[in-house]
């Protein structure tokens, strides 16, 4: 007779783990039950109804049956990358594109690997749901040492290096909660437009087979009380039963419901009497100016107000440049686009027009060492109606809290006379860029812009291949 069905070692297959969800279907489909009745199919549902359809992976042992789960949700594609780094900064990439974006790692040595792409996304207010398979939940309070951690009985410095760069951290050890911690981390990472830790217990993850884990008594808890555990079977250790095994994922009634609640994240509004104060203020300030311009900043992303710069752009006739962190916010298409504003060093032309302006309409601006070339813009406050995501400041008068930067621009172009004067003092003094002529005398001495010619002819010549036998 064979061994009894709870004490046979589970079998560690190596095998693609982009191919296993189709055979984790068929299974489940022959047990019966909903597939998705599982915390962690219930976050990549959630991942797929915020638009993170594609979530930047390195798959570890604690976040095994974590990626199966996410592998086997419809519309939901999981991307492997060589190392955390480089997983975290795609989710940035993917956040800037789509509007928010998901990476998902292995405790302790995948996040701290990942940290340092969660700390730009914060710092450029990026969306980003960082997700982390963390210890077993009967691992908690046992004084044990896990691999892949400092070692120290401590799980806690993972999630206290997130605490400085998130704006919500959800540690998920049990299944109670655990719906709510993972709605409460996504609809947090949308409405602050900031990262967020999550980390899943990996016994907690994805498998609902009763016969994968038994549970058992410990007396390792401090208070020397008998303390419930579940007991898996180690991967990589076949036979011996171990309490941090990824193979006890569970089911629970809160994520079981066909269709599953949707998640309902609550619109913001702005303060309506506030808005019209702004509004009001902010256009007798622009109409009195003989020659206003618009500069976009960084933070109309995360106010989602691109449309309604351009909008403004459009109807006022003003010129506009962007900040070097907002290329790409702006339609530079349009005919009154005049380039990047950076000091000294922007677009031929444009500082002139911009710092002799007697008005500027500044729309998410962040003026940090960089993009103000060391503090030197010749940009003075009195002169500027500032624009952020929730707060208008009108020169050295009033500043309006709780105003939206979207429906600000939307209202305030409808107020807007159209003045076009600083447009045409652009196209004054504006000299396009052209070639020079000739390519100099052999012997004459090698000009700046000769060099450059040269140079430019080089780039864009297609490249040549040559065959070796040529």
């Amino acid at each position: 007779m064979g061994s009894p069905g709870w004490a046979r070692p589970l079998r560690f297959v190596v095998e693609s783990w982009q191919a296993r969800p189709y055979e984790r279907h068929r299974r489940a489909a022959h047990r019966g039950g909903p597939v998705g009745a599982t915390l962690s199919r219930h976050l990549a549902r959630r991942l797929v109804q915020i638009g993170a359809t594609d979530v930047f992976a390195v798959p570890g042992d604690f976040n095994l049956t974590l990626l199966d789960n996410l592998i086997a949700e419809p519309g939901l594609t999981l991307v492997g990358c060589c190392n955390e780094l480089n997983a975290g900064y795609a989710a940035d990439g993917y956040a800037r594109a789509r509007g928010v974006g998901a990476c998902a790692v292995t405790f302790t040595v995948g996040g701290l690997s990942v940290l340092n792409a969660v700390a730009g996304a914060f710092s450029e207010d990026l969306p980003v749901i960082c997700v982390v398979g963390g210890p077993n939940s009967n691992d908690y309070g046992t004084s044990r040492i896990l691999h892949h951690t400092i070692g120290l009985p401590d799980f806690s410095q993972e999630l206290r290096c997130f605490q400085a760069v998130t704006c919500y951290q959800a540690v998920v050890n049990n299944l109670d909660d655990a719906h709510e911690q993972i709605d409460t981390a996504i609809m947090t990472a949308l409405r602050e437009s900031k990262p967020v830790y999550i980390s899943v217990s990996c016994n907690l993850a994805g498998k609902r087979r009763s016969q994968d884990f038994r549970v058992g008594y410990s007396r390792s808890h401090p208070s020397g009380q008998a303390r419930k555990r579940i007991v898996g079977y180690s991967r990589e250790y076949p036979g011996i039963h171990t309490g941090s095994a990824s193979v006890a994922g569970l089911s629970h009634p809160s994520f079981s419901r066909e269709p599953p609640v949707p998640l309902f994240l609550l619109p913001r509004l702005s303060n309506k009497a506030s808005l019209e104060y702004a509004v009001e203020a902010a256009a007798e300030f622009l109409n009195k100016a003989v020659k206003p311009v618009m500069v976009g900043g960084p933070r109309i992303r995360v106010a989602k107000a691109e449309k309604a710069f351009a909008d403004v752009a459009d109807a006022s006739g003003y010129p506009f440049a962007v900040m070097p962190s907002a290329k790409g916010l702006a339609p530079e298409h349009y005919p009154r686009f005049i380039g990047t504003y950076w000091g000294t060093v922007s677009t031929a032309f444009c500082a002139e027009i911009v710092e002799a302006a007697d008005a500027y309409l500044l729309a998410g601006p962040v003026f940090n060492d960089v993009s103000s070339v060391g503090y030197s813009l010749l940009l003075r406050r009195e002169k500027a109606v500032v624009v952020q995501p929730d707060r208008v400041a009108v020169g050295d008068g009033p500043a309006f809290g709780c105003v939206l930067m979207a429906e600000f621009l939307r209202a305030l172009a409808k107020r807007l006379r159209r003045n076009a004067t600083a447009y045409d003092n652009y196209r004054r003094v504006f000299v396009p860029e052209h070639d020079p002529l000739g390519g100099g005398e052999p012997d004459e001495p090698l000009k700046v812009n000769i060099l450059f010619k040269h140079i430019r002819g080089m780039l864009l010549e297609p490249p040549k291949i040559k065959d070796k036998h040529t």
